[in-house]
């Protein structure tokens, strides 16, 4: 008989083999002589990313297709399911198709050996899944906690680096030398009030600095640069200075409505009425 087996791929390819070899073992132990391996490369059964959902879709195509698998085996009940509905909709299809499910740690068996459902061992698979579901909902509170704490702390938590910035041999943002100048000077030239975004960004240009009107015109409304998370790169009155230049920079007309300029000054001369 044939069991297919979900594996969690690892960075550590010794980790990989190791798991191949022991459920390799285990599911031999249990009667099956053939195995097949499908390995969750990038899946994410947290997230339900579209690799876990593609991969979850593989196990039941394979086993449509495939008359001679007999059983569906993972390491952990965690490995593969940390949602409730996807759990549920698997075991409905490997009930339903009379297919064996094992899990090896704990050693959970889903059918009995004439094929119904082991009730007792439905009851715990279901918990199972439900505590493997609410110990990954902790998990990622606490990952939460940690990146906020070291946010505030200045510490770098991954992604890209406010420009301006850069993480130090330590870990933490600190004010880039060159860009962090570039930043107060763009806040400097356009306190003045002599500029608009796009006249600062041609300015600039003009001066041979390499930058883009859309990083000017998000760069002199970000507060973050006085009041973020890592070292202010300037002042809290140069950026207000900026502020209300750029309120008064700003002029929104409403959508769908027409404006005539100089409408109801001009008149013709013979008959006195409205120039249209």
């Amino acid at each position: 008989m044939k069991c297919l087996v979900m594996v969690r791929v690892s960075t550590l390819s010794q980790e990989t083999e190791d798991q191949h070899r022991e459920m390799e073992s285990f599911c031999r132990g249990e009667g099956y002589d053939e195995i097949v391996f499908v390995e969750d490369k990038g899946a994410s059964a947290i997230k339900m990313n579209d690799t876990y959902r593609m991969m979850i879709d593989q196990v039941k195509e394979s086993i449509e297709s495939d008359s001679t698998i007999k059983c569906f085996a993972v390491w952990e009940l965690s490995r593969a399911f940390r949602n409730e509905l996807v759990f549920q909709e698997v075991k409905q299809f490997l009930v339903e198709r009379g297919i064996q499910f094992l899990v090896k740690n704990p050693y959970l068996k889903l059918l009995n050996p004439d094929g119904s459902v082991n009730s007792g061992m439905e009851i715990a698979v279901t918990l199972m899944a439900t505590l493997a579901k609410q110990e990954m909902e902790l998990k990622k509170e606490r990952f939460h906690r940690a990146k906020t704490a070291k946010r505030s702390q200045g510490r770098y938590i991954g992604g890209g680096v406010k420009f301006g910035y850069r993480v130090d041999d330590n870990g933490y943002i600190v004010p880039d030398e060159e860009d962090s100048q570039f930043v107060k000077m763009v806040f400097e030239m356009y306190s003045t009030g002599k500029y608009s975004v796009r006249t600062l960004y041609d300015e600039l240009t003009e001066r041979g600095y390499k930058t883009t009107y859309h990083i000017i015109n998000k760069m002199v409304a970000d507060r973050s640069y006085i009041d973020g998370p890592y070292p202010s790169i300037i002042s809290k009155e140069l950026w207000y200075r900026c502020e209300e230049v750029r309120k008064r920079n700003y002029v929104s007309i409403p959508k769908g409505k027409k404006y005539c300029f100089g409408s109801g000054i001009f008149k013709c001369g013979v008959c006195g009425r409205n120039m249209i």
